[in-house]
Formats: structure tokens, sequence, C-alpha cells
């Protein structure tokens, strides 16, 4: 409940992006699932509620790690840390130290990323990111049990205390609306002008999509998805989608159907 409640402090101080950090790799679909929980149990609440989004640490450091560090004050960040890991690796030698690493020779690996987790930490709270930090023993069945039931509650106790329902999806009911009607399925009917739309939508697709892109590849060829049999300008057949066009037609245009 703590927790909940200094999520929900944060969001109240404009922190409305939490990140998730974790330092294990194998943690990474954990995320996704977490992700997937606060997405889903937060959003969609009368445009209310916090943005759950993920990092994998330390690959990350070098990249969303900036923009942590220095970006827009809006985020909060939660870190999950393993204390024993599972494999134990060793930092080897090197005679020359052409790397300057020699003074960690010997050192275990699991103890550099605790040294990185804690200094990223440190870091990014000096640089206006409040961190919240959840510690587990291990990485086992007990340890994962436990960390769902301790990020479960969480995930329902903004939307109940906004008197709203966690386990519904409204946002998603325009999406269907659009899918279904634009989608290929010969059961649908096809529209034809704006009034065979769901009330807004036609308006809704126009202003949505102010910029499109294609992206072609050197030599003229259209980047993107084509069909298994498809003819270059040149007249030939090709059959599969690759850069054949340039290798097997000297004509190096866009192809055609």
């Amino acid at each position: 409940m703590q927790y909940a409640m200094s999520r929900q402090a944060l969001y109240a101080d404009g922190k409305n992006i939490e990140i998730l950090a974790a330092y294990e790799p194998a943690f990474r679909f954990m995320a996704e699932w977490w992700k997937q929980l606060y997405g889903e149990s937060e959003g969609g609440k009368d445009g209310k509620g916090i943005f759950p989004a993920s990092v994998d640490l330390t690959p990350d450091l070098h990249s969303m790690g900036q923009y942590i560090q220095d970006g827009v004050r809006m985020l909060q960040e939660t870190v999950v840390f393993f204390d024993n890991s599972r494999t134990s690796v060793t930092v080897p030698s090197d005679e020359e130290n052409l790397d300057g690493l020699n003074y960690l020779a010997g050192r275990e690996m699991s103890y550099i990323n605790e040294k990185a987790m804690q200094a990223t930490k440190a870091a990014h709270i000096s640089g206006g990111v409040p961190v919240t930090e959840i510690r587990l023993p291990e990485i086992g069945e007990e340890a994962l049990g436990a960390l769902i039931y301790f990020l479960s509650s969480p995930a329902a106790c903004p939307a109940i205390w906004r008197a709203s329902t966690p386990s519904t999806s409204p946002a998603l009911r325009p999406i269907r609306r659009i899918c279904s009607t634009c989608s290929a399925s010969p059961a649908i009917k096809k529209p034809k002008t704006p009034e065979d739309f769901p009330s807004g939508v036609f308006s809704a697709l126009e202003r949505g999509f102010p910029c499109s892109f294609r992206i072609r590849l050197p030599g003229g060829c259209s980047g993107g998805t084509r069909r298994d049999t498809a003819r270059c300008r040149g007249g030939r057949t090709m059959s599969r989608i690759t850069s054949g066009c340039r290798r097997s037609c000297s004509s190096r245009r866009a192809w055609r159907p």
C-alpha cells in the first residue's frame, strides 16, 4: 500500500510516467507483464493515470538512461534488483591491462552490476528523478510469486480511488470499432463515405495522421512488405522480397505488382 500511495503522490506532483528498471536480463518479459498490468489497469480512465514504461539496465544506460538523467522532469523510477545472481562470473585479468580495468580482476560480475545500480540510482535522484527500490533475495518461484503479489495491489488501487473499474478497458473500444470498420474481412461492409464510419471516426482518421512516410531502398525499390510474386518495371518476375530487383534487373526501378 505504501508503494501505491507513493506512486500517486508523485503523480500528483507531475511525475506522470513511471519507468520500471531491472538489472537482470531474465526480467525483461516480467517488465512486459508489468506494463500490460499497469497500462490496462490505470490507462483509459477519464484521461488520467500514470504511463508505464520499462528499461533494461545496464544496456539502456547510454540511450534511455540519458533521457532519464537529463530529459523532462516528468519521470518517476522503480528499480527491481536481485541480491543473488543465478550464475557466478569472475572478471579475468589482462597482462597488458589494455582497457585499464585490471582493478576489477577477481571481482564477480554481480558485484559490478550492483555498483552500477547504486551509482545510476544516485545519479537519477540527483537529477530530479525520484527512485523506488524493490529488492528480492534471488530469482526463483517464491520470489516471483511475492513480486507479483506486491505489484498487483498498487495496480488496482489508483482506479479504485478514482471510482473507476481497473479490470475494464474502455480505451480499446474506439480501436476495435475502427479496426472492425477498416478490416479486410469480406464479412464486414466496407466504408465508402464518411457516413459509413462510426460517429467521428472519419474526421479522426484525417486528423490523426498528419504525416505519412514511405521509405524507398537504394536503387528505387520500395521498402515495406510485398507479395511473394511481383514484377519489376523491367518486366522480370521476382519471387521474393529482397534486393533481388537490383541483382536481377538492370532497370533498378520500383516494384510493380
